[in-house]
């Protein structure tokens, strides 16, 4: 599904963060990205949405080369994202309203057009029903992140990124989203990439961890996981090892 072909980046005026890196991630498979804070993370969630662009290389979805956000890409972030003057129902109905005036391409279409509007089976599916009239200044942090888990859902995406989704929830209800994320990500066959710099929650979620070093990046640290998800997994001793074995490994590269 995702094709990273040499791919270089770089800040003007700073060390480039990658340099021809190459990377082929498939079709429903869940990855983490973690590293150490400025070691490119979040750019290069945005190099796979398509809001910045490679300085060398090039990164494909589906076969086609990315130069500007696509319409199947659902991008979540750590603050969000909702519009503080709408109710839940008004932020999760956004996305469908804007791809009925533009389309799916992102061009003006006819009135005729009509996108799938599931809005309200998934503020049903998410537990916001008696939240769904309410402004997120009146939510709960793990309400707010689930009405951001719907806006983008109602857009039926085949690929989710999600840039330090959970860092400020509490542990129960992170564990509960992260749980979430995950069956509805496999339930849709929904790729999924996830920026964190927590090594536990890398390890949770990720069936792949890709482990990045501070700049530049020249070689990529990929770590199969493929328990994970499965219940009771953190409880065993296969996922303290995998935590050690990357809390090692962020050492080492914060080292070079």
């Amino acid at each position: 599904m995702i094709n990273i072909h040499n791919l270089s980046f770089g800040y003007p005026n700073s060390p480039e963060l990658f340099k021809n890196l190459t990377l082929t991630i498939a079709r429903g498979e869940t990855w983490s990205i973690l590293g150490p804070s400025g070691c490119g993370k979040t750019t290069l969630l945005y190099l796979l949405a398509g809001l910045k662009l490679p300085t060398a290389g090039k990164v494909t979805i589906n076969g086609e080369s990315i130069t500007h956000p696509r319409p199947h890409s659902g991008l979540i972030l750590q603050d969000y994202g909702l519009l503080p003057w709408s109710t839940v129902r008004e932020n999760v109905e956004l996305g469908v309203k804007v791809r009925k005036f533009y389309g799916a391409d992102g061009k003006h279409t006819p009135d005729n057009y009509t996108p799938k509007d599931n809005a309200e089976g998934w503020i049903q599916r998410l537990g916001l029903s008696e939240a769904a009239d309410k402004f997120p200044a009146q939510l709960s942090g793990g309400q707010r992140q689930r009405a951001a888990i719907a806006r983008t859902l109602v857009l039926e995406p085949d690929l989710l990124l999600m840039d330090e989704p959970f860092s400020s929830l509490d542990a129960i209800t992170r564990e509960d989203l992260q749980a979430l994320t995950l069956s509805l990500c496999t339930e849709q066959n929904i790729t999924l990439v996830i920026v964190t710099h927590a090594i536990e929650e890398a390890a949770a979620l990720g069936k792949k961890i890709l482990v990045l070093d501070m700049p530049t990046n020249k070689k990529l640290r990929v770590f199969d996981n493929p328990n994970a998800g499965t219940k009771g997994y953190q409880n065993t001793p296969e996922f303290l090892s995998l935590c050690r074995q990357l809390r090692s490994e962020m050492q080492k590269g914060g080292t070079q």
